[in-house]
């Protein structure tokens, strides 16, 4: 399924550092190509369940949302990212 950015995200993006691009970019790969893999540990939100948490490695989550046949990355950052998220 294909991914789409919100601007946040995009705004966002900007400001990570080579490094955490690189892993995300990898990770946005595999969630492309199988949504299922366990290494992608993507879970639903419970106090938001139209959100999904997809976690980069240890450090670094991005959210997003799944609609219809489309991927759209809300929000990525460090794991308190859920506390801005409205």
């Amino acid at each position: 399924m294909p991914i789409r950015w919100t601007k946040r995200f995009a705004r966002e993006w900007k400001k990570l550092t080579l490094e955490v691009r690189v892993k995300a970019n990898r990770i946005s790969l595999l969630l492309e190509s199988n949504r299922e893999h366990p290494s992608l540990r993507l879970k639903r939100l419970k106090r938001l369940p139209s959100y999904w948490e997809l976690r980069i490695d240890a450090d670094w989550r991005i959210i997003m949302m799944i609609e219809g046949d489309l991927f759209v990355f809300v929000a990525i950052g460090r794991p308190d990212l859920l506390e801005r998220i409205n």
